[in-house]
Parts: structure tokens; C-alpha cells; sequence
């Protein structure tokens, strides 16, 4: 993930990797824009979103999404982004997956007076468990052998 911002967060550009193809999702096409990146290991997902929105200063419409922070399953939590104006007036806001369900994507509005995010939402999916071990074969420690003395077969069985 990558987050552009300032005192307030101007742009999420989300990059997806799978075995066929790589997608890049974004709020807005921004020439030549670099934020700030995120990464999630392998096997690792989002689980919650925390943030602020508000104004930016006193007089300004409280409509902005001032902070963004993100948290994963494994205990990962990324730096906040924005907040970089010292008169914001904010408040807190969180979107959580359920349990059993991972943050699989976002959606929202860019624009305001500002031509910033003003909204966020989260797209959720059930968790894929991974897929089970094929069970081992049992060992024994005896031994059977299959003989053929000429004459006839047989099978020998320890005692």
C-alpha cells in the first residue's frame, strides 16, 4: 500500500500480487505521486483500519480524513499517516473485520474543498483457512515379507 498525505490523506494506492496477474487500485490518478509504503508480509492480512477525520483548522468544514493507521493479523501496526497540521480539530474512527473476515479493500470519496478523502469504507471477506497436511502414512515397527519358497506363496508375519 501506498499513502499519500500531508496534514491529511490526499491518496491510497493499494498494489495486489497473485500467481497470474498484479493490480494497482487508487483513489485518484496522481502523475508521479510517491507515498509512504505499507507492506504486508506473505500469509499476513488486514484486520482493522484506524483513524481521524475533522477540519483541518477552525473554520474549515470538518469533512477530511485526517489520519490513517493500519493493523494486521499478525500484530503488525504501520505508522500513522497524516495529521501533519498542528489546529486539526479530529475524531477518532475505526473499521474493524469481524472476526473470521479480513480487509480484502476499500472504497470511498475523494474530493471536499480540499480534493482530498473525506470517506472510507472497507470491503471484507471470509478468512481462507490454510489447507490441512495430507496425513503421514502410519509406521509400524514390524515387518511383513511376501515368500515364495518354489512351491508356494505366502506372507510372513512376525510374531
Amino acid at each position: 500500500m501506498s499513502v499519500g498525505h500531508a496534514w491529511a490523506i490526499d491518496n491510497l494506492q493499494v498494489k495486489y500480487k497473485s500467481p497470474n496477474s498484479d493490480s494497482v487500485l487508487q483513489c485518484k490518478e496522481v502523475p508521479n505521486q510517491s507515498g509512504e509504503q505499507f507492506t504486508l508480509e506473505a500469509g499476513d492480512y488486514l484486520t482493522k483500519i484506524s483513524g481521524s477525520w475533522g477540519r483541518q483548522a477552525p473554520d474549515y468544514p470538518k469533512e477530511e480524513i485526517i489520519t490513517l493507521q493500519f493493523h494486521t493479523h499478525k500484530g503488525v501496526t504501520s505508522k500513522v499517516f497524516g495529521g501533519g497540521s498542528g489546529k486539526q480539530q479530529v475524531e477518532p474512527f475505526t473499521l474493524e473485520a469481524p472476526e473470521g473476515q479480513e480487509i480484502i479493500g476499500f472504497f470511498g470519496i475523494h474530493g471536499g474543498r480540499q480534493d482530498i478523502l473525506t470517506s472510507l469504507g472497507i470491503y471484507l471477506k471470509p478468512v481462507e483457512e490454510p489447507a490441512p497436511a495430507p496425513p503421514k502414512p502410519e509406521t509400524t515397527d514390524s515387518q511383513s515379507a511376501l515368500m515364495f519358497d518354489g512351491v508356494d506363496d505366502y506372507v510372513s508375519l512376525p510374531h
